[in-house]
């Protein structure tokens, strides 16, 4: 059998320890409960199970009438499964810890009906081994008869303001105050209490997490006592459309007849987007931003809309560069789109307009995960061809590191296009150099000449047979090249 520690015992009466003298507290088995302040959950004193041995119990108990809630804390450490702490309620079992709580209190709490209950905890050991400290701890016990029907009526705003949710409830007869818990999952036993004492019908709450969901009851109270727990409402906090679009690096405004708004229940990415304003005919909603190049900006969209009447539009400086249009009756179908913009300022925005008539669909668009890059060239070639480049002639397009790779129109890799100054969607776009005789003497000219932007280096052959190129260093050169590079 292993050693274990027992807590010193302190002059405290069970109900001091237990903070709740107004019940009546017993205690016993093959030895009592006991009161000590060496292990507590609020740092002041608490209540042990005896230092019983094999096959032995130790119990504490009180007499409750509900209905009412019955608050505590409890912990063990034990050997795990066969010796154990248990909460026992008119001798039904109600809660059993053993072991797993070795290293914390962990809080229980019951909603009793009417009639009367004996509560009972009790540690008991089964006919061999020890481990741990060899007990159980009871500490913060509180019983709150429930003098009124629970708050009826609950709700809790679900992403209709940015700064809060609104807990709302309908008024209990005979209640003076209200407190509000709350959750981020749907259990009460696990609630916080987030707000006490409150007069009034409602309550603003400030969760910590935009978009998430979470679960609100509402308890009435009076100087005698409080109601039951109220049924549970859930509500949301709307997410600011730098979180919903996932970029909190860029500055947005919305307009139009409707605002755009954010929500969850169409994404791209499963979590958040922000979707167009509840328009009618002939009207618009507008959401942009303002970007600075050079630059990419990447972006997924999606429209639910009657086909070729009602527009999704993308503008950059209010001019038009992609629209959507039409609907999937089974599923939305989200779009990736990728705009390089050079140096300067550029606003960039999106639009749902409506026509005259006709609706098909959400009647909606979607718009999330947007990215801005900025100074991104692409690396796949060398020397790097700067995104902006490649986006003045390739809008749209999604992957310009491997566009720099292709060939373009002009039957030129497109990476060489930008090396010559070309444009790469030209066919006619090519570099071309000839001579011009001045009195007698031959002179090299080109197009595009780009200055000091490029190096150009011409080069000479006597005879085109020749292997070698060579620099004009003789008079005796009659075939010319001229090469081009970056500086």
């Amino acid at each position: 059998m292993s050693a274990v520690a027992k807590g010193a015992r302190t002059p405290f009466t069970l109900g001091e320890a237990l903070d709740c003298p107004g019940l009546i507290w017993t205690t016993g088995g093959h030895l009592p409960w006991f009161t000590q302040q060496k292990t507590t959950h609020d740092g002041v004193h608490a209540a042990q199970s005896g230092p019983i041995t094999h096959n032995q119990t130790s119990w504490i108990q009180t007499t409750v009438t509900g209905p009412g809630t019955l608050t505590f804390w409890w912990r063990v450490s034990s050997e795990r499964t066969y010796d154990t702490l248990d909460l026992r309620l008119n001798n039904m079992l109600a809660g059993r810890i053993s072991w797993t709580n070795e290293l914390s209190f962990s809080k229980q709490r019951f909603v009793l009906p009417a009639g009367t209950f004996v509560v009972r905890w009790e540690y008991s050991k089964d006919y061999s081994s020890s481990l741990g400290s060899d007990c159980g701890w009871l500490d913060q016990v509180e019983w709150m008869p429930h003098l009124f029907e629970p708050p009826s009526d609950v709700t809790a705003s679900d992403g209709d303001h940015l700064d809060k949710i609104r807990v709302a409830w309908s008024a209990v007869a005979g209640a003076t105050s209200y407190t509000v818990y709350r959750n981020a999952s749907n259990h009460v036993d696990s609630a916080t209490q987030v707000a006490t004492g409150i007069p009034a019908l409602f309550y603003d709450d400030t969760p910590p997490l935009r978009g998430d969901a979470y679960y609100y009851w509402v308890v009435a109270a009076s100087n005698d006592g409080t109601s039951g727990w109220s049924t549970v409402a859930q509500g949301s906090r709307q997410l600011t459309f730098a979180e919903a679009l996932n970029c909190p690096e860029l500055t947005w405004t919305t307009g139009g007849h409707q605002p755009w708004g954010t929500q969850q229940s169409r994404t791209y990415d499963g979590q958040h987007a922000a979707q167009t304003g509840p328009i009618t005919h002939s009207q618009s909603s507008w959401l942009e931003t303002t970007v600075t190049g050079p630059g990419v900006l990447t972006f997924w969209w999606c429209i639910s809309s009657q086909q070729d009447c009602d527009w999704l539009t993308f503008r950059t400086n209010n001019v038009l560069a992609d629209r959507i249009s039409g609907t999937n009756e089974a599923m939305l179908v989200w779009a990736q789109k990728s705009y390089a913009f050079p140096s300067g300022t550029t606003v960039a925005r999106w639009t749902y307009s409506k026509d005259a008539s006709g609706d098909r669909g959400f009647d909606s668009g979607w718009l999330d995960q947007v990215e801005w890059r900025t100074n991104t060239v692409a690396t796949a070639t060398a020397p790097p061809i700067p995104f902006a480049w490649l986006g003045t002639y390739y809008p749209g397009q999604m992957n310009f590191d491997d566009l720099a790779s292709i060939i373009g129109a002009n039957r030129i890799p497109v990476w060489q296009s930008y090396v010559a100054g070309l444009i790469p969607t030209n066919a006619a776009s090519q570099f071309t150099a000839w001579i011009d005789m001045n009195s007698g003497t031959p002179q090299i000219a080109w197009t595009p000449d780009l200055g000091e932007e490029r190096n150009y280096t011409v080069e000479g052959k006597t005879n085109v047979t020749d292997a070698a190129w060579h620099s004009l260093t003789n008079s005796g050169t009659r075939f010319f090249r001229v090469k081009v590079g970056m500086p």
